[in-house]
């Protein structure tokens, strides 16, 4: 009689314990809800490694991937800051060959007016020249010579025309901002409690390309590894996480 209640015992403590710790699906079942709110970033793999009872709770350790849903959105934006870049560069060059210009231009104006006794004065008003007597007269000149008048217009207008470059010039969407742009990509649409099982995403190699002067990096796709723990109890709803607060 005894061996039978032993038996019988075992046999409800093996019934009991077969859902005695949590499994991948309860893990699954926790975090693949706090990823539905992303647009783009997805968590994969979910897998338990190991685990064991400590104080009231069962401490769950266990692995995951994060990658992307859509790996093409990089492909695009590199795409575009490449355009960008390109168009950075013309603009570098052509700020170059205004000052250039404008400099020279303004040597020869300044020359050709002490030649015929004028003196010259840039503003700061950008598209000004006050052309004055020589000495110590501050009278502006009524007449300047056609040929002078010719060479600051030609200034005039060279200004004019660069600061409606500048106007015209439309704000870069990706170039200069790499790394605030591909960091939203990823984190599109996230519940902030996303960010707690993400901090490995742009950490260490990842974290370094972001601080790098070469950005082309940037735009592959980080598929992260991820080891976490969490602390769970079984609850008559199943197994759910618990604050250890």
């Amino acid at each position: 009689m005894k061996k039978r209640i032993l038996i019988f015992s075992a046999l409800i403590f093996a019934l009991t314990g077969c859902n005695s710790s949590p499994s991948n699906s309860d893990l699954e079942d926790y975090l693949n809800p706090i990823f539905d709110s992303c647009k783009n970033l997805k968590i994969v793999d979910i897998k338990k490694t190991n685990g064991y009872q400590e104080d009231g709770y069962y401490r769950v350790e266990f692995s995951y991937g994060l990658e992307l849903k859509d790996p093409s959105l990089l492909d695009t934006m590199r795409n575009r800051w490449n355009e960008e870049k390109e168009e950075e560069q013309r603009r570098k060059e052509a700020t170059e060959n205004f000052y250039a210009t404008r400099d020279a231009l303004e040597k020869d104006i300044e020359k050709s007016a002490q030649d015929i006794g004028i003196n010259v004065r840039f503003t700061s008003l950008s598209n000004e020249i006050i052309v004055r007597n020589q000495g110590f007269s501050a009278e502006v000149t009524n007449g300047t010579p056609e040929f002078l008048q010719e060479k600051i217009n030609k200034w005039k207008n060279l200004v004019k025309n660069r600061e409606h470059a500048i106007e015209s010039q439309k704000p870069f969407k990706i170039f200069g901002s790499e790394e605030t742009i591909v960091y939203k990509n990823y984190y599109n649409g996230c519940n902030p409690s996303v960010k707690q099982f993400t901090k490995s995403l742009f950490e260490g190699q990842q974290f370094a390309l972001l601080q790098s002067d070469d950005k082309t990096p940037l735009f592959n796709e980080y598929k992260v590894k991820v080891n976490f723990i969490l602390p769970m109890r079984k609850t008559e709803n199943g197994w759910r996480v618990i604050s250890k607060n």
